[in-house]
């Protein structure tokens, strides 16, 4: 399986900062891509320009070249964002960065990008941010304790955007079937594109998505958010609305437990990697 490395950071700032309310990552995000050209930019070990930009895109924003059973052109990326602010005034933000696999060979470089991205600033003002590793934590995702007649709490914290299974999409709330569906597919790309390609050859997909279909789901709270991102620096709009808010699913989950273990750790939906896609999950009394 692939392993989950979590590199946690402290960012903060004299003034406020201006990150996207709904998904701050997703400022993060866009600011981490010109980060990682300025350090490998600097770097003495490439032999050119062409392979400082191979890199780039390998790391940043990887697309398929046809040398993977994997199908569609975008590639699931080496790592996701996750952040809140730890301060009422919005001074500091607690950002975590997960690396998957193999990327966790690169702790050193993402540091430095981390780094080099709080000295050329952040959101609309570019504002400039102290950086501080609070820590790196190595993450092995627990099988989840379930007693067997409790259902799933699920929050979305953030907007699980594009959620969609066989055409359609949900915004207003998400049915066990297609979050369950996105997590497998997920996690087995994860698994076969940077770590030893042994998650996917052991499910049964058809099967599991048969038994996810007979999972009841009711809506305990939020619905549909809207959000976008428009880069400060090529003025592009990128559309990160989605469902926010806490579903309830029923039924008896001991076939999904292996995958739903990665739930807390591994973000579900479009934008995944800027952050969008979050959710924490429990196992709860049924009546509670």
């Amino acid at each position: 399986m692939f392993t989950i490395q979590r590199l946690r950071f402290e960012l903060t700032c004299q003034n406020p900062l201006g990150l996207l309310p709904t998904v701050p990552t997703a400022t993060i995000r866009g600011a981490l891509g010109y980060a990682m050209v300025q350090v490998l930019a600097r770097e003495d070990i490439f032999e050119s320009v062409k392979t400082q930009k191979e890199l780039y895109q390998l790391l940043f924003k990887p697309e398929n070249a046809g040398d993977t059973p994997i199908q569609h052109r975008d590639l699931a990326r080496h790592y996701q964002l996750r952040g809140f602010y730890s301060r009422p005034d919005r001074r500091s933000f607690v950002l975590d960065l997960y690396l998957f696999g193999r990327a966790e060979q690169c702790t050193h470089f993402f540091r430095q990008v981390i780094e080099e991205m709080c000295q050329m600033g952040l959101g609309k003002r570019h504002q400039v941010c102290q950086c501080k590793l609070l820590s790196v934590k190595k993450v092995t995702p627990p099988t989840p304790a379930y007693a067997g007649n409790e259902d799933l709490a699920v929050q979305f914290v953030t907007p699980a955007n594009r959620i969609t299974f066989h055409g359609t999409k949900f915004t207003e709330e998400i049915p066990f079937l297609p979050m369950f569906n996105r997590l497998t597919w997920r996690v087995a790309e994860l698994d076969t594109l940077y770590g030893d390609d042994t998650i996917k050859p052991q499910l049964d997909i058809p099967a599991l998505q048969e038994a996810a279909a007979t999972i009841g789901h009711r809506r305990v709270s939020g619905g549909f958010v809207a959000a976008q991102r428009t880069s400060t620096r090529t003025a592009q709009v990128q559309y990160l609305d989605g469902f926010v808010g806490e579903m309830r699913y029923r039924g008896n989950f001991t076939p999904f437990l292996p995958i739903l273990a990665y739930l807390p750790y591994v973000n579900v939906g479009h934008f995944n990697e800027g952050g969008c896609g979050w959710c924490q999950m429990k196992f709860v009394p049924p009546d509670q």
